[in-house]
């Protein structure tokens, strides 16, 4: 399977390390827990960010980068009639962090897929770095420069 990330240029030799979510925590983890946060789709890559860009945000230096993921190393797929009534919240949810802690320290698999909550009908993949399988069964692709549509940032 092809999934996406995109990040800053600054930040491309470790875009598959976890570095960020485990430092801040994101949705699916809890800080101190690595997670590599990855799309489906690179447009789906592309609102995972933008929702968190103000109006006036748009970061110069942006790259998109590919990984193949073998799919026997996808475990698990939450849908989202498994997840809380509230599993969308702005402010995240303690269950879905729970969830994705727990999963990264069984080492259960490589990744996990799971709803987006911008696009609830796509997928985000997140990525267990610490997995002993995560070399073997992710192969990290070329990146690419990004950018946004300049159309996406005017008040």
């Amino acid at each position: 399977m092809k999934i996406w990330r995109i990040c800053k240029e600054k930040f491309l030799d470790s875009a598959f390390q976890g570095i960020g979510a485990k430092k801040v925590g994101g949705r699916w983890n809890s800080r101190g827990t690595a997670l590599v946060y990855a799309s489906e789709h690179l447009s789906l890559a592309a609102l995972e960010l933008l929702v968190h860009l103000g109006i006036d945000e748009e970061p110069p230096d942006l790259v998109a980068l590919w990984a193949e993921v073998d799919e026997d190393a996808i475990g698990k797929t939450y849908g989202v009639l498994e997840l809380p009534d509230d599993w969308q919240s702005v402010t995240g949810n303690k269950t879905l962090r729970t969830l994705g802690d727990t999963w990264q320290k069984s080492a259960q698999s490589v990744a996990l897929a799971v709803p987006s909550v911008v696009i609830p009908e796509e997928q985000n993949i997140l990525l267990n770095p610490e997995h002993p399988d995560f070399e073997k069964s992710v192969e990290i692709g070329e990146a690419r420069p990004f950018s946004f549509d300049g159309r996406l940032f005017v008040a």
